[in-house]
C-alpha cells in the first residue's frame, strides 16, 4: 500500500515512538484487503488498529486511550508497516541463565549487558520503551529470587542498585509525564522488608542519602520512601536501633534548609516591637545581606522616600550581582516618579550591571528617533556575546550581527532565532545551520543526542534550499558512521518520514 506525508497525520514524538514499535515488531496479524487494514499492536497490553486509506485524510482507529485525542503511536507503527508492507523484526527478549547469578558482581554484569542490549546504554527510555524495562527488572527480580533463596543480603544488594539506577532513569509516558518506577520495584522486593535486619539497612541507606550534601547526590524518591515508612511500621520492627534511626531521619528532614539566618531576622523583629526600636533598626542596617531584613526595613520606611533611596543604595552596594536586582528595580520606579533628571542616569547602570530588554526599551524611549540611531550600538557594546546582544540585533535589524554572534553559539540557540533569520538572511543561515548539523553529527555519540539531532534535521527543511542540503549532510553521515548503529537507524528513520 502507498502510504504518503505522515508527518501530516502524527507529531514528531509519536512518529518515533511508532517507527520504534514497528522495528521492535509490535505490529502483530497484520490483515489487508484493497486500501483497508486491521492490525494488532503489542504494548501495554495489546490493541487493535483499522485504518482506511481511501478517505483524506486517512481514517484511523486505535483502542488505547491516547487515540481518544490525537493520532497515537500504534496507529503510526502500522502505516509503517504498511508503507513498507512487512511486519519486520522479532521483539527483543531479555535472556538470563539463572546458574550465571553467583553474586552480586556477576549479577551487575548481566544486568547492563541487557540493558545494553535493549536501550543501548542511555540514560533515559520511553513509554513506549516502559514495559521493555519492567520486562528486564521483572526478569532479573525473579532469577534473583529463584538463586538467593533465603540470602536475603543479596537479594538486597540487588534491590538497591536498582533502586539507585530507577531513580536516575527518566521514563516519559505519552503525555509527556515522568512516571514513577519506584512502585513496581518495591512490590517486587516488598518481602525483604519484613526481615527485620533489611529494613532496618534500608533505612539507614535513606538516611545515608539524606545527609549527603545535594550537589554531591540527589535522590528523587527520599521524601516518597520517608512517608512509606512512617505508614509500614509494624510492631516486629519497632526496635531501638530501628527508632534511633528513625529519629535522626526526622531530625534531619530539613537538612537543606540554610537557618541561620531566622534567628537574625527575628532577633530584629522582637528588638523593633517589643524592646527598642532604634538598636533594631541599627542592627538591621548591619544585616542588608538578608532579604527579609531588607524588606523589614523597607516597610519601616516605606513613607520616606529619601531614606528609601538611601537604603536601595546601600542593599545595591551590599548584595552584588543578580541579588541586587529587585533592589534596583525598585530604585528605577522610584526615579521614574520622583528624579526624572536623574533617571537615564540610573537606567544605564542598572543596563550594564543588569542588562534585560525590558531595561533596554525603557532607555530607548527616553531618546527621539534622530538621537537613538547615534547611540543604540553604544548600548550593543555593553553587552556583546550574550542573549540580550542577540535580542537587541533582532530588535534593531543588525541581522549580521546576528549571525556573526551565532557562530560560536549551540544550534538549540540558533534555533531560537531561525524563523526571522529565514526571512531576513535565509542564504547565511542555511550555511551556518549545515555547518553545526556536520558538527552535531561529529561529536554526538549516543542515541538520545541522535534523536535529538533530527528535530534539527526538520528544521533545516524550512529553509529555502535546506531539502538538498540535507541530503547530502545525510549522505555524509551514512558514508563516514557505517558503524554507529544506532545513528544509521534514526536516520533510516527520518528519510522513509521525512523525504
Amino acid at each position: 500500500m502507498e502510504i504518503r506525508e505522515m508527518e501530516k497525520y502524527f507529531s514528531f514524538d509519536v512518529l518515533r515512538r511508532g517507527y520504534d514499535y514497528y522495528k521492535k515488531g509490535k505490529v502483530k496479524e497484520l490483515k489487508k484487503a484493497k486500501n483497508k487494514c486491521i492490525a494488532k499492536v503489542s504494548g501495554t497490553t495489546n490493541y487493535k488498529v483499522s485504518v482506511d486509506l481511501t478517505e483524506n485524510p486517512y481514517s484511523m482507529k486505535c483502542t488505547c486511550h491516547y487515540s481518544l485525542e490525537d493520532n497515537c503511536k500504534h496507529m503510526a507503527a502500522v502505516l509503517y508497516s504498511l508503507k513498507n508492507d512487512t511486519l519486520l523484526l522479532e521483539s527483543k527478549e531479555v535472556k538470563i541463565n539463572v546458574e550465571e547469578i553467583k553474586d552480586y558482581a556477576s549479577f551487575e554484569k548481566i544486568f547492563k549487558r541487557e540493558y545494553y542490549k535493549l536501550f543501548h546504554n542511555r540514560t533515559y527510555i520511553q513509554e513506549n520503551e516502559l514495559e521493555d524495562y519492567v520486562q528486564l527488572i521483572t526478569a532479573f527480580t525473579n532469577e534473583v529470587k529463584k538463586q538467593v533463596g533465603t540470602n536475603n543480603e543479596l537479594a538486597y544488594e540487588v534491590f538497591e542498585y536498582l533502586l539507585i539506577n530507577i531513580d536516575g532513569l527518566d521514563v516519559y509516558d505519552e503525555y509527556g509525564e515522568k512516571k514513577n518506577l519506584f512502585d513496581f520495584l518495591l512490590g517486587s522486593f516488598h518481602g525483604l522488608l519484613e526481615d527485620a535486619r533489611i529494613f532496618v539497612r534500608f533505612l539507614a541507606f535513606i538516611l545515608t542519602i539524606y545527609t549527603m550534601d545535594v550537589e554531591e547526590f540527589y535522590f528523587e524518591h527520599k521524601e516518597y520512601i520517608l512517608d512509606l515508612l512512617y505508614h509500614s511500621i509494624e510492631s516486629k520492627w519497632q526496635t531501638e536501633e530501628f527508632f534511633n534511626l528513625l529519629k535522626k531521619l526526622d531530625n534531619d528532614k530539613y537538612i537543606y534548609e540554610y537557618e541561620k539566618n531566622d534567628f537574625k531576622v527575628k532577633e530584629i523583629y522582637l528588638l523593633y516591637h517589643f524592646v527598642d526600636k532604634e538598636e533594631a533598626l541599627a542592627l538591621a542596617q548591619n544585616n542588608l545581606q538578608i532579604k527579609e531584613v531588607c524588606e523589614f526595613l523597607l516597610d519601616v520606611y516605606k513613607e520616606d522616600i529619601k531614606e528609601q533611596v538611601s537604603l536601595l543604595k546601600k542593599m545595591i552596594q551590599v548584595n552584588k550581582g543578580y541579588s541586587s536586582d529587585k533592589y534596583y528595580q525598585k530604585l528605577v520606579t522610584i526615579y521614574e516618579k520622583n528624579y526624572p533628571d536623574e533617571y537615564l542616569d540610573l537606567l544605564r547602570e542598572y543596563f550594564t550591571i543588569h542588562g534585560t530588554m525590558e531595561i533596554y526599551l525603557k532607555i530607548k524611549k527616553c531618546y527621539s528617533g534622530k538621537e537613538w540611531h547615534k547611540v543604540r550600538k553604544e548600548y550593543l557594546s555593553l553587552v556583546k556575546g550574550n542573549k540580550l546582544y542577540r535580542d537587541i540585533c533582532v530588535e534593531e535589524g543588525f541581522y549580521y550581527n546576528l549571525i556573526d554572534s551565532l557562530k560560536s553559539a549551540w544550534i538549540e540557540t540558533i534555533n531560537e532565532y531561525l524563523p526571522i533569520l529565514i526571512a531576513n538572511k535565509p542564504k547565511e543561515i542555511l550555511n551556518l545551520y549545515k555547518e553545526k548539523l556536520i558538527e552535531e553529527l561529529d561529536t554526538s555519540s549516543c542515541r538520545q543526542h541522535y534523536q535529538k539531532m533530527l528535530n534539527n534535521f526538520r528544521n533545516m527543511l524550512q529553509i529555502p534550499n535546506g531539502k538538498e542540503e540535507l541530503l547530502e549532510i545525510i549522505d555524509y553521515a551514512k558514508e563516514n558512521y557505517k558503524n554507529r548503529n544506532a545513528l544509521q537507524e534514526e536516520l533510516d528513520f527520518f528519510v522513509e518520514t521525512y523525504m
